[in-house]
Order: C-alpha cells, then structure tokens, then sequence
C-alpha cells in the first residue's frame, strides 16, 4: 500500500511538472548593463525550443547567482517568451584596508580576500572576507580586532569598498600551564615550546603573544617529545582563558599521553638482488634497541642508515 502511494504521488508530481511546462521559443533579458544577454543565457545553460518547468527554472536561477553577477534576478515565461529580469552587482573600482599600517599584515588581507578591485560586489563574498581577515588576524595574537564594511558609490554602477579595521592590543600569554600527563618538569616543557609568557622587559619578543600558529607548532613539538620517549598515542589539546577585562590570556596545554611503547624485535626484509651482509651494521642498532622505548628519533636514524648504505655500497634504488 504504502510503495502504491509513493508510486501515485511520483507519477501526480511528474504530471504537474510537465502541465506547468512550457516551449520557449524565444528569450527576453532586461535590467543588464555590463552583462550582454548572450552571456546570461550562457551562464544559465538556456536553450530554445525545450520544455520548461519550474525545476528547471530554479536551477537557471542558481546557476546565475552562483556567478556573482546579479543582485537580484526574476524569471517569467508567458506566450513561448522567457523573460530574464537581473539587477546587477555594482563593480568594486579599488579595494581599501583602512587601519593596518604593517605593509606584510596588509597585503596578506589583501591576498586572503574574495573579493578584488574590478571584482562584482557580492554580499555573501563581503561576509567570508570579514570572516577570513579576522580568523587571520586573531593567528597573529588580534583576538579583540574590530572590523566594519562601507561603500562609497561612484558613477556608472562603481563602488569603492571599504575594509576598516581596529587591531587593538594584542593578546598576552599571562601564564603557560601543563596539565594531564606530564611526565617531563615544567621548566623542560616551558623550553621546549616557541610560546613565552609575557614579562615587561620581553620588549623584542613577539612569542610572548596568544598566536595560533605558533601554538600548533608548540603542540608538535610536545607531541614529538613524548613520543620519542616511547608514548606513540600522545595527543595534546590547547585551550587558552581570558583574564577578566583584560587582554592576557593563560595558555593551557593539556597532555594525554596514553600507553608507553617499547621495541621488540625489529626486522629489515630486503629483496633477493641485494646482498645481506650489506645490511649488517643495521643488526647492531636492532640489537639496541630491543627493550628500549619507542622513538620516532630512532626510526629516522634507522631510515638515515639505510640511505648511506645504498650510497657507500652504490645500490640501485
């Protein structure tokens, strides 16, 4: 019962579609300017002489605005005539980053941006860049930068486009905390990372500010510690607190380092055209090894073996 009802609702739905259908013979476009209407019709994949419905028109209709062009657009079919009505997007004359005087911070925003000079203006595109410019200035320690939008019009559907920005202070590292599994003191991991915790006579450094980038090196090289100490699973989470009403921040490194491994055996298989006794000052290291923790540091030494045999012994790779 239920498959004959789905069946019935497909077929009615088929129906409709092809009653609401209609032949277009010819093609209207009003309201373009910059836009010839030969190029719309290619953008909207429009042919003559087929039969249009309205599944076919919403996607002539997605197809236009996923070109950025048009503002607004409306499409109408009567007596065999498809009428195309656009509006559309003013063009951006120059692109300006109001507020940012470092010359590299400013032409990354410009880099980064969707939009460009002599681009189409294009809403959604203006809200990924305001989205973009400030996930990239908060990777530099900007957490409390402001950002506002305006145009100015000009002549001939031109704008100016305006990017304002408000850096503000920087974000300081307070304090730099380790908690979970730390097996390593304090003052080894704390030398280990690139972060620094902010002190006033730090005047030069710049790692004594919140910065995301150098937070995610931070996390590699505390998961590279403890995995060369036999902890293969080490997992590190960063999460930073805001002081009240201020700009510092106390970082938090959070180690889970999970089981500790150690070497068993170790073995090298090689193929029938290469001679064993070659590979024999690789036994030696597997021999000192056996028992030893894992090491991501010992299977590069391994690995680094491995080439200078090939290259002292000139074997064919």
């Amino acid at each position: 019962m239920l498959r004959l009802l789905l069946i019935t609702f497909i077929v009615i739905n088929l129906f409709v579609n092809y009653a609401r259908s209609e032949i277009v013979e010819s093609i209207d476009v009003i309201g373009n300017e910059r836009i010839s209407k030969s190029t719309i019709i290619l953008f909207g994949n429009i042919d003559n002489n087929l039969n249009y419905n309205e599944n076919n028109i919403n996607e002539i209709l997605k197809d236009l605005y996923e070109t950025g062009f048009f503002e607004n657009i409306s499409i109408k079919i009567s007596n065999k005539t498809m009428l195309i009505e656009v509006k559309e997007n003013p063009i951006i004359q120059t692109l300006y980053i109001n507020g940012v005087k470092n010359k590299k911070i400013k032409d990354k925003i410009k880099e980064l941006t969707k939009l460009k000079d002599k681009s189409s203006l294009n809403l959604v595109d203006v809200k990924s860049d305001k989205i973009l410019i400030s996930n990239f200035l908060r990777s530099l320690g900007y957490f409390f930068s402001e950002i506002s939008i305006d145009t100015v019009v000009l002549e001939n559907s031109f704008i100016n486009l305006n990017y304002n920005i408000i850096l503000n202070e920087k974000s300081k590292i307070s304090k730099i905390k380790f908690i979970g599994d730390k097996f390593f003191k304090e003052g080894k991991l704390k030398n280990l990372i690139i972060s620094e915790e902010y002190k006033f006579w730090k005047i030069l450094s710049s790692k004594k500010y919140l910065n995301e980038g150098i937070i995610e090196l931070d996390k590699k090289l505390l998961t590279n510690l403890y995995k060369n100490n036999g902890y293969y699973n080490t997992e590190i989470i960063s999460t930073f607190v805001r002081h009240e009403n201020s700009e510092n921040f106390e970082l938090i490194y959070n180690i889970i380092a999970g089981q500790k491994f150690y070497f068993n055996d170790l073995e090298l298989k090689i193929s029938n055209e290469y001679d064993s006794n070659d590979f024999k000052p690789l036994v030696k290291i597997f021999k000192k090894l056996k028992g030893k923790p894992y090491s991501l540091n010992s299977i590069q030494k391994i690995l680094s073996k491995i080439d200078k045999i090939f290259y002292s012994e000139k074997l064919d790779f």
